[in-house]
């Protein structure tokens, strides 16, 4: 398979990794070690809420608008964190 149709799947271009000799970051194409770098973004698919997990913090959180705003932000921030 040809590096083109590897970057394409979405495998990394090459990798950044700290070479304490040279006391650098080189670069590499040849191993898989070190920090991963891309040509093309990599994307995530988005995870939402389910209904019931908006029915669960729309319950704990009732009454309170800023409170459910924020405990919301939360669960996606959880939900889609690296």
């Amino acid at each position: 398979m040809t590096k083109e149709a590897k970057q394409e799947q979405g495998e990394p271009y090459g990798y950044f990794q700290y070479d304490i000799r040279l006391d650098a970051w080189v670069q590499s194409r040849d191993n898989n070690k070190g920090i991963a770098f891309y040509t093309t973004p990599q994307t995530k698919e988005w995870v939402g809420l389910t209904n019931e997990q908006i029915v669960d913090l729309v319950i704990k959180n009732a009454g309170f608008p800023t409170k459910l705003a924020k405990a919301i932000e939360n669960k996606l921030k959880e939900l889609n964190h690296d």
